[in-house]
């Protein structure tokens, strides 16, 4: 089963554009 940015949003209660952006290594979330 494929796990989608909805997914993990959803699971940690993160927006799906910050789950992105931390998938993507970006700085600046705020984690």
């Amino acid at each position: 089963m494929k796990v989608t940015l909805k997914d993990i949003s959803e699971a940690t209660g993160f927006s799906i554009s910050t789950v992105s952006r931390v998938i993507r290594g970006e700085s600046g979330a705020p984690v």
